[in-house]
């Protein structure tokens, strides 16, 4: 054989070795189902939580925590009355939940959307949107926007969802550093547990 058909051969088996490993990355992605999940070096048991008396369920980790409304507006100098803020610790990554009153219909998430990317890069420094799109989940559908703004010390990884809730409204937001930036794929997964428990639905 010439060498340089060992060379392409070599070649094709790499390539070959690198779509398994792929594979494999895939298979292991942590999932908020499983009993203890593993999330930027720390282990987490994701549970059912129910919110805003009991309106909305979301699954995330049962070690966080509600922030009292000083160490809320640390975080969040801008907060609402009807803002609630968690997290750990650890404080790897942070979870806001802003109750709204205004309807929000599955057919007014695409307006919902736009809206938020004509709003958001005007609210903070150095926003940029990195997605955007309308999650279909498994009990509705929902707003999802990724970006990232730079803060005084660092830069940070934003995953903003919204959906209905009755004759209101939630937006939430999960929020990291940029060096944290793979738990956006846990993030996406908590959005994907929004459960509307009104009566009358979304």
């Amino acid at each position: 054989m010439r060498f340089d058909q060992e060379i392409y051969r070599r070649q094709n088996e790499w390539r070959e070795q690198e779509k398994l490993s792929e594979k494999v990355v895939d298979d292991v992605l942590p999932s908020i189902d499983e009993t203890m999940t593993t999330v930027a070096g720390i282990d987490y048991h994701f549970a059912d939580r129910t919110f805003f008396d009991g309106a909305l369920t979301l699954r995330i980790p049962s070690e966080f925590k509600l922030l009292g409304k000083e160490v809320m507006k640390q975080f969040l100098p801008a907060c609402r009355e009807n803002q609630l803020l968690l997290s750990d610790d650890a404080a790897i990554f942070t979870i806001s939940l802003l109750q709204q009153n205004r309807k929000l219909e599955q057919k007014d998430l695409e307006k919902e959307k736009d809206t938020y990317c004509q709003v958001l890069p005007k609210l903070a420094a150095g926003v940029h949107i990195h997605a955007a799109e309308i999650l279909a989940g498994k009990h509705q559908s929902l707003v999802w926007i990724e970006y990232t703004n730079e803060t005084v010390t660092e830069r940070m990884y934003n995953c903003l969802f919204s959906g209905g809730l009755g004759d209101a409204s939630v937006t939430g937001s999960i929020s990291f550093t940029y060096a944290q930036r793979q738990v956006k794929d846990i993030a996406r997964q908590i959005a994907l547990s929004y459960t509307n428990r009104t009566k009358k639905g979304a």
